[in-house]
């Protein structure tokens, strides 16, 4: 409804600019970037600067799409990448 409105009042060329894919973009891009850092330690501060994001923002991010906040996210990824590599190395 806001959409139509906004669209009969403005002219065409200044339609606000909606991403619904925005979100899972930027999830998508923080997952792949703890991924490349699993050997590392990553902060929060640091996912702030890659993604443009606040704090807030990234870790309401995680808690909505996952149940658990980005350091707890990343820490169970780190969890079950180390179990699957100890996994592998005694096979």
């Amino acid at each position: 409804l806001l959409i139509s409105f906004m669209r009969s009042t403005l002219p065409e060329h200044q339609y606000p600019m909606i991403n619904i894919n925005q979100s899972a973009s930027t999830l998508n891009m923080l997952i792949t970037y703890m991924q490349d850092n699993l050997k590392t330690t990553v902060t929060v501060d640091q996912l702030v600067k890659f993604s443009g994001m606040n704090r807030t923002g990234i870790n309401n991010m995680f808690k909505q799409n996952f149940d658990m906040g980005v350091i707890e996210y990343f820490i169970n990824m780190k969890n079950f990448y180390h179990k699957k590599k100890n996994m592998i190395q005694h096979k």
